[in-house]
């Protein structure tokens, strides 16, 4: 044989075998190839196509899915409008606050005295009994001491007035200031 013709078949033949190793390496490189490293299907996402989707022949197409979720949680928000309800003895007092949520919410109203504005004096402590209601959008009333349930969500805030009167004690009970506290809560 002529040197040209065994310099060109021990070309052709290592030429061959570099192409083969260098197509394996790039097979097992590839998503979804044969070492499974980096893109391989790695569950929750999906995949058509199979393992050996890309395998150069231009007939299959790859594609795949990976859910994105994003979770914003429950959120409220409280505004007491009001710093204070102070009125005369037989008078009526008002205040306001306003509830924000970004879900149903549950609310509970209460006193710190069962709705017993108290003074002290001396040790001898005297009570006015109050009449308190609230009443939320619609005309909706909340009475004390109850847990409300599946009050619906309001972005841009519900609001509710709460109403205190007494039935005036006149000369019956000491001079003085006496005082209830009124408590809101909110939750989920």
């Amino acid at each position: 044989m002529s040197k040209f013709i065994k310099t060109a078949l021990s070309i052709l033949i290592l030429g061959t075998s570099s192409t083969a190793v260098f197509a394996e390496d790039l097979s097992a490189a590839k998503p979804g190839g044969s070492n499974n490293q980096g893109g391989a299907h790695q569950g929750g996402g999906t995949q058509t196509g199979g393992s050996n989707c890309g395998s150069g022949r231009g007939t299959e197409t790859c594609s795949g899915q990976i859910p994105i979720y994003v979770t914003v949680p429950t959120l409220c928000e409280l505004q007491v409008e009001t710093d204070d309800i102070t009125f005369a003895d037989g008078g009526t007092g008002t205040g306001t606050f306003n509830v924000k949520s970004n879900a149903q919410y549950k609310m509970k109203l209460t006193t710190d005295n069962n709705s017993n504005a108290r003074y002290s004096e001396n040790g001898t402590i005297f009570s006015i009994p109050l009449n308190i209601t609230t009443t939320g959008n619609g005309g909706v009333n909340y009475d004390l001491n109850q847990e409300y349930q599946n009050i619906p969500r309001s972005f841009t805030g519900s609001q509710y007035t709460v109403s205190v009167t007494n039935t005036a004690v006149g000369i019956s009970k000491p001079a003085g200031t006496y005082k209830e506290n009124y408590n809101i809560a909110v939750y989920f």
